[in-house]
């Protein structure tokens, strides 16, 4: 499963990690003060939760074992264990075992077969955070009790749970549809409200499948590190790891770590300030290669700060929207650079300029987010790919963190419109790739306008959230397509072979059926201020290539609209894409928000 807002490398003796651990027992409901709630039985419930802490029952016990078995539907299992007490943490799974300790965390990782050790940047406490588990499980609001009784200091309860409430059940293999309920049994220590025990079930069609069991052991031996670990650890014949931060700024700071030669060091920086390592001070080329037995030197750049409105083209404008539009720039940045400058004011100017020019599109129907993001330079379009892929990292790192701070700071629940054209539609599925497994964000998405950027076939497939728009009003899509004239075969966006997924913006359908320039409802071409400077009414047709899923446009003159891009062919109209059909687009925004607000 895809962790949101963070990145995580572990290559070749030197790694980065910016993410924590999820709940151990995943149906959990929380208010909004992110309290856990409780209906029905709520004295009893609340008095559990609070009772299962892990900090709760080290403090009665002074420390505890904990183990869990995860059962997926395709035979395979997950295990593994917890051991706390009053100074030390201990998980050990399948990727191999982590201590956390007086301020250190080491562990071992089975994959790799090394030991390491972590190098923390001022963020030990959020890791610890975000990295223990803290509790057996919690109590849902939802979860009904079933039935309830005590027999020799035990109590032995069993609840259930609506199907819906569960949708982490992908995870196990499951689709909701597999999912009617959710039924668990417990035992309970009568005393202290200890869980001794929990097994949960999958139900459909009245069938119970068992997909978890929990136990707590409180008789256990204090956990000892293995000695072999911490020779490959704390061992005299050493290397020496230093990261700096901000280099050649008044930020700079330098941080250093060691470990035994061939152990690993992980990097941590939490989510506050960064996030990939690179080899050179201005953070351009990634680390690669490591040797495990030399002293190395890595550069971390620094986060963009979006609570900071200046690092935002748009922040909420338009307060009277009912719903929230989240659009990404296209490639603006036409220096001799692999990523855009943010003290670079001219591209800047260019970056708000080129979103102004398709914001109409929106901004009757939406309240509007648009961050400024370290996007791509135009010069990484002539590598392959591969080649180019870090260069797009480094730009989504920006529009992750951008929308993740939009979440929790400023969506409060609002439906979600996520836009882009060109490069920003390659953000938008990135987008949907992190973020929307997650029903809840997902029950949120009105749509995505993912416009000169294919929606391929493998894209679709991988990524099940990743759902091709069908009609003029379907909700939770993706509408996409990019437009040439009808002799063109192939291009570096839709190459010769690729399979697009595309939606007619004239006729809103997915076949091949030419629609007649009589249905646009008007070509807009827009300046940097926003501006129609001039606008057609049945200004050209459209239909979808079988072959390749691209968008033909018909009753236009290549000659009359040249394609300016680097890299592409005449007769490819990537620039017009959504200045061919300004008013369908303009118009469907409010039709699919309607439909989706209808829907409710």
């Amino acid at each position: 499963m895809k962790k949101t807002l963070f990145t995580l490398l572990f290559a070749l003796g030197l790694g980065m990690t910016v993410s924590g651990c999820s709940e151990i027992n995943v149906n959990i409901n929380l208010n909004d003060t992110g309290e856990a709630q409780a209906s029905g039985d709520g004295s009893f419930y609340e008095e559990l939760n609070e009772a299962n802490l892990f900090d709760s029952i080290v403090e009665r016990n002074g420390r505890l074992f904990y183990e869990a078995k995860n059962y997926m539907k395709d035979g395979s299992e997950d295990e593994y264990t917890i051991y706390k007490d009053e100074t030390r943490y201990v998980i050990n799974d399948m990727d191999g075992i982590l201590v956390i300790e007086d301020g250190e965390a080491y562990g071992y990782d089975t994959a790799l077969e090394i030991p390491y050790r972590y190098l923390f940047i001022d963020n030990f406490d959020r890791f610890t955070e975000e990295t223990e588990y803290k509790t057996f499980c919690i109590m849902d609001d939802q979860e009904e009790i079933v039935s309830r009784y005590t027999e020799d200091g035990l109590i032995y309860m069993e609840t259930t749970l609506p199907g819906d409430v569960a949708g982490y059940f992908t995870w196990f293999g499951y689709t909701e549809e597999e999912v009617d309920s959710v039924f668990e049994e417990y035992v309970i220590d009568e005393e202290t409200k200890e869980i001794i025990s929990l097994k949960s079930y999958v139900v459909n069609d009245d069938e119970k499948t068992l997909y978890s069991e929990q136990i707590l052991d409180l008789d256990c031996e204090e956990y000892v590190p293995d000695q072999e670990l911490i020779d490959g650890i704390f061992g005299e014949d050493v290397r020496t790891v230093t990261v700096i931060t901000d280099a050649g700024t008044d930020r700079e700071k330098e941080y250093v770590q060691t470990i035994t030669k061939n152990g690993a060091i992980q990097v941590y920086a939490g989510n506050d300030y960064y996030k990939t390592l690179y080899s050179d001070p201005g953070c351009v080329t990634l680390i690669e290669g490591v040797d495990r037995t030399k002293d190395l030197t890595v550069y971390v750049k620094r986060r963009i700060d979006y609570s900071d409105e200046d690092n935002w083209a748009y922040c909420g404008v338009g307060e009277e929207k009912e719903a929230d539009l989240f659009l990404i720039c296209p490639t603006v940045d036409m220096n001799d650079e692999f990523n855009m400058s943010m003290e670079d004011a001219d591209t800047k100017a260019n970056f708000l300029g080129a979103l102004n020019m398709e914001r109409g599109i929106y901004e009757s129907d939406t309240r509007m987010y648009a961050p400024y993001y370290r996007q791509a330079a135009m010069k990484v379009y002539s590598m392959t790919p591969e080649e180019r892929e870090p260069y797009m990292e480094y730009a989504y790192d920006d529009v992750s963190e951008a929308f993740g701070y939009y979440l929790e700071n400023e969506n409060n629940g609002r439906p979600i419109i996520l836009a882009g054209f060109s490069q920003g539609a390659d953000m938008c599925y990135r987008l949907l790739e992190e973020y929307f497994y997650d029903k809840e964000h997902i029950d949120k998405l009105v749509a995505v306008y993912a416009i000169g950027w294919p929606c391929t076939e493998a894209l679709v497939k991988e990524f099940p959230q990743i759902r091709p728009a069908e009609s003029a009003d379907d909700t939770g899509v993706v509408i996409s397509f990019d437009c040439e004239s009808e002799d063109v075969t192939d291009t570096f966006i839709t190459p010769a072979g690729t399979k697009a997924y595309t939606i007619n913006p004239l006729s809103w359908s997915t076949d091949t059926e030419a629609a007649d320039r009589s249905l646009n409802l008007g070509a807009c071409f827009t300046d940097y201020d926003g501006n129609i400077n001039s606008e057609e009414k049945e200004f050209c047709g459209c239909y979808i290539d079988g072959e390749r899923g691209i968008l033909k446009v018909t009753d236009v003159n290549a000659e009359d609209y040249p394609a300016l891009v680097p890299g592409l062919p005449d007769g490819a109209y990537h620039i017009y894409d959504y200045q061919f059909f300004y008013r369908n687009l303009e118009e469907n925004v409010g039709s699919r928000i309607d439909s989706f607000l209808n829907a409710e």
